[in-house]
């Protein structure tokens, strides 16, 4: 089962509030088996930081519902609006993940 972070205050998902309330936690989130963070909205920092270690990131509600019927989500749900280098780390489950596959020859930059 994977794990969900929800966040329904919108200023902890702020430049602030990410170094205030969720820097501290984000390497944590992933120990702790979360790996999807749902939000009302996400500042760019923190997605781009999020991304990079593994986390999906959304800002729709309605994937809790389908999540919870059993339903699989695919990866572009999570990929949608992301540049082309963004959505290939986020598809390689984060930076370390994608380099990886660069220095194997098995992806190259978009």
């Amino acid at each position: 089962m994977t794990g969900i972070l929800l966040v329904d205050k919108p200023e902890a998902m702020t430049s602030a509030g990410v170094i205030r309330v969720l820097r501290p936690v984000l390497g944590d989130c992933l120990a702790a088996g979360i790996r999807l963070v749902i939000a009302k909205s996400i500042e760019k920092i923190y997605a781009q930081n999020a991304q990079n270690i593994g986390l999906l990131l959304s800002t729709d509600f309605s994937l809790l519902e389908r999540i919870e019927r059993g339903e699989r989500i695919p990866i572009e749900e999570f990929t949608r609006g992301l540049d082309p280098i963004s959505a290939a780390i986020v598809r390689h489950g984060g930076l370390f993940a994608y380099n990886r596959a660069r220095m194997k020859g098995d992806v190259s930059p978009p």
